[in-house]
């Protein structure tokens, strides 16, 4: 294994991480946009020996429609799409399964998904649980059970860089949603 910079290593829990600061971005979605086979610059990186001995990748990207999430998507086995649950993000949702038909050039999207994730829950509200039925109504069997609940410590880490789900999930909230979510991702992909 290839050593890489400090900061970039987890081995508590077995994981190496690339943080992508929005500054070092800048310009590349237009950088992409001037090389033969812009779509596929990521996929093609990702295929290389050094990344062969991941069990997974996971790839974080905003939900703009530029060159750097079609990178994203034409690289990825599967979608995992995190849903605020409130109505313009639920509007957004189509846009995204569209982008995915766009970038893997096939309508049968569901093969590609993972799932719908609903985040920013506020439990005991209306219009979350709105959304959520509106979720589960328009996508069915893609939607997780787990919701992901509106909490500011959560908001305030990614801020701070720092992890919102303590090491002791038993007694967090928001760690018990995560190990849920996590505990339906493998099912789904064991299933």
């Amino acid at each position: 294994m290839n050593r890489r910079p400090s900061g970039y290593e987890c081995e508590i829990y077995s994981f190496d991480y690339i943080p992508a600061l929005s500054a070092s971005l800048d310009g590349i979605p237009s950088y992409l946009a001037g090389k033969s086979d812009c779509k596929n610059i990521l996929k093609k990186l990702l295929s290389a020996d050094s990344f062969s001995e991941y069990d997974y990748i996971l790839i974080d990207c905003s939900p703009a429609a530029d060159l750097l999430v079609t990178n994203a998507i034409a690289a990825a086995d599967k979608l995992l799409i995190p849903v605020q649950c409130d109505i313009m993000s639920y509007n957004k949702v189509n846009d995204i399964l569209q982008q995915l038909v766009n970038t893997k050039n096939d309508t049968d999207v569901s093969k590609y998904i993972l799932g719908i994730l609903g985040t920013m829950y506020q439990k005991g509200t209306t219009h979350s649980k709105e959304i959520y039925d509106a979720l589960k109504a328009s996508y069915g069997d893609l939607v997780f059970n787990t919701t992901i609940s509106h909490k500011t410590a959560a908001k305030n880490a990614v801020g701070y860089h720092r992890s919102s789900v303590k090491s002791n999930a038993k007694t967090n909230k928001l760690g018990q949603e995560y190990m849920s979510f996590v505990n339906e991702i493998i099912e789904r992909m064991e299933g």
